[in-house]
């Protein structure tokens, strides 16, 4: 028997062809699903490891002497308004209670690097929270420093509200 075209357009043939690429195509999803499954799998105790070495780690931070572990500071670099409304957020502020005051130019330093100052106003706001952001900001920012903290009584009259301006000061080795 000879193969022509004409016989794939017979709805025999279809009926042999369909299912036939049916049995492929769901062996071949089969197979790939059974390769995420397995990712998944290495995922998962890779994690357990990570969580297994956190444990470690903050037993080992424990026993030197540090008492809360759940604020170690990773030191990234600070990024003005974003790095800001991180510490504001952590500080339990709210971002329309914070407000950048336009900074000077940062200034070119011997080693290449460059100095930046950074002004920020919070308003109406508790004396712990103005600590907490400095605090927050000090510990997680490379760098950074808080070189005054002004702090005065709100215009809203009411127990533990103040205003305050906080100065900071950061090299940074690029623009």
């Amino acid at each position: 028997m000879d193969f022509d075209v004409k016989m794939l357009k017979k709805p025999e043939a279809l009926a042999v062809i369909v299912p036939a690429v049916l049995v492929v195509w769901s062996i071949g999803t089969t197979l790939k699903m059974l390769n995420y499954r397995n990712g998944a799998l290495i995922q998962q105790d890779q994690s357990r490891q990570v969580q297994a070495n956190v444990h470690t780690i903050k037993s080992i931070l424990r026993r030197s002497g540090h008492q809360d572990v759940s604020g170690v500071s990773i030191n990234l670099e600070f990024d003005r308004v974003s790095s800001a409304r991180r510490c504001a957020k952590e500080a339990l502020i709210s971002e329309s209670k914070l407000h950048r005051i336009e900074s000077p130019n940062a200034k070119a330093q011997k080693d290449g690097s460059f100095l930046f100052r950074e002004t920020f106003k919070l308003n109406s706001i508790k004396l712990l929270q103005i600590a907490r952001f400095i605090d927050f900001a000090e510990r997680n920012y490379s760098s950074l420093n808080c070189t005054q903290a002004t702090i005065y009584p709100a215009r809203i009259k009411t127990k533990d509200s103040w205003d305050a301006t906080i100065n900071f000061q950061y090299l940074k080795k690029t623009l």
